[in-house]
């Protein structure tokens, strides 16, 4: 999320083939429609139940034709693998009265000493409806200043703000970091004691910078949050989440998806920078007071839209996706057998092609983090297990949008361009979280021969991102861990 302009926040069916299915939703888009009293009831019996969900298969895999108009489960005019996976939690989990806690860990930072930005999505947050079944908790602090906007936060101490039924509580605390492993599994735990719930989300709000860098910069004590730093976190607080969101940039990659994924069902994450407006957080909101268990494709649904909406109203790039993180070990592993592919180029043919498809391929970030997109990368330079890893991303990713960002396909990872250098944190960085040793030395290796080639793609320095204060505080962290 950027103080202006940019923000330097900085069940996929059970197919074998979910892009499959889509393009047999495409191939038949004005089925026989049926009529239906209830949602999801397509054999007419007044039951929703398993053999609805063998229609919808069988519509999905192009043995029938037939589908009735309840089968767009999600209201999007498409029926397609998102519609099966509703339905089957629908027969699976019947909907019942049951609870939601929404933790929002807010990391003030100089987001907010500068633009109010943590106060003004405070306020959304605080404008939306409640119910006796949703609770939202919000910790608050790392920032120098907060606005006098600020009814509830200011300087010099942490909060934490409950807002349900009963109302809104604030609890002042002590000063601390908020970018330690310890402080968020605090936040965590307490918070599933004070209002436990059948259901957990959790959103991370402040900078991001993908999975060298981490998230969530304290500017009061110059800290952040590494990736394994985050790691540790839900592994101590042992809370499993329906959704882990992070309202920070670039945070929309396979290693921070792999990294979390024993901890929560979805992510919901951006590619690209955010923009100062960050998420939308009243509708959403509003949609689970009414409802605390709507399935979360509806709410990332929710979230996803009204992000995007927001930004095409400024023109603001926006990119945002809901991902299943039951494929994330499926993605990464894919990934290791692709860069082993492209590995074995470079030993045979030298860095050159390689550096010359990094270049062309779309990076975000501003290209600060080396973020490529993998799918427009892996097309660029394909390989004969290419196509593996885009099947296993398009089953990943649910939901994907962008708004004036061509060639954003929903997930992203690190691969050297402006920076090769930064390979050098790789072992201290995404090992720690249990990425590959062979993966991260083949990385490495390539970005060290990247370095010596004769080309402007890699000729930028450290001293471009002097003003990066997340990337100064890694490197803080970084020289401690040495």
């Amino acid at each position: 999320m950027m103080t202006s302009g940019i923000r330097r926040k900085a069940f996929c069916a059970c197919l074998t083939a979910t892009a499959f299915l889509f393009a047999v939703a495409d191939r038949f888009p004005a089925p026989d429609v049926q009529a239906a009293t209830i949602i999801g009831d397509f054999d007419g019996n007044g039951a929703v139940e398993f053999a609805d969900v063998q229609l919808l298969t069988q519509y999905l895999t192009a043995q029938s034709t037939e589908i009735i108009a309840s089968a767009d489960m999600d209201g999007n005019a498409v029926i397609d693998a998102v519609d099966l996976t509703l339905l089957k939690r629908m027969v699976l989990t019947p909907q019942q009265d049951e609870s939601m806690t929404v933790m929002v860990y807010l990391c003030g930072s100089d987001l907010e000493t500068q633009a109010q930005q943590a106060t003004n999505d405070m306020k959304e947050m605080l404008a939306a409806d409640t119910s006796e079944n949703l609770n939202l908790v919000i910790a608050a602090g790392g920032a120098e200043a907060w606005s006098a906007d600020n009814a509830y936060v200011s300087a010099g101490n942490n909060y934490t703000i409950t807002y349900n039924a009963k109302g809104i509580g604030v609890s002042k605390h002590p000063a601390q970091s908020m970018a330690t492993a310890d402080a968020l599994a605090t936040f965590i735990t307490d918070t599933a004691a004070a209002y436990p719930a059948d259901r957990y989300a959790l959103i991370l709000w402040d900078h991001g910078g993908g999975p060298m860098y981490g998230l969530c910069y304290d500017e009061v004590y110059e800290q952040m949050i590494s990736i394994a730093s985050l790691q540790n976190a839900l592994d101590t607080a042992q809370i499993h989440f329906e959704w882990i969101g992070f309202d920070c940039c670039v945070m929309a990659c396979a290693e921070v998806a792999y990294a979390v994924r024993d901890y929560a069902d979805y992510m919901i994450a951006s590619e690209e920078s955010e923009s100062g407006l960050g998420w939308s957080y009243t509708g959403f909101l509003n949609q689970l007071a009414k409802d605390p268990m709507t399935d979360t494709p509806l709410v990332a649904k929710t979230i996803i839209d009204d992000m995007i909406s927001a930004n095409r109203r400024y023109r603001m790039t926006a990119t945002l996706a809901l991902y299943d993180l039951s494929y994330a070990e499926t993605v990464m592993y894919a990934l290791y057998d692709y860069i082993d592919e492209v590995y074995g180029r470079y030993e045979a043919e030298g860095i050159a092609p390689i550096i010359a498809a990094r270049s062309q391929a779309q990076d975000f970030g501003e290209g600060e983090y080396d973020l490529v997109d993998i799918t427009h990368f892996a097309t660029l330079l394909p390989t004969e297990n290419s196509n593996a890893l885009l099947e296993a991303i398009s089953q990943m990713t649910l939901i994907s949008k962008t708004y004036r960002i061509e060639n954003a396909n929903g997930m992203a990872m690190w691969f050297f361009e402006n920076f090769p250098q930064d390979a050098r944190y790789l072992d201290v960085t995404l090992g720690y979280y249990g990425i590959d040793a062979t993966y991260r030395q083949q990385l490495q290796t390539m970005a060290t021969a990247a370095r010596t080639e004769s080309t402007s793609s890699v000729a930028a320095t450290d001293d471009a991102r002097e003003n990066n204060v997340l990337i100064q505080a890694f490197r803080r962290w970084f020289a401690g861990v040495k």
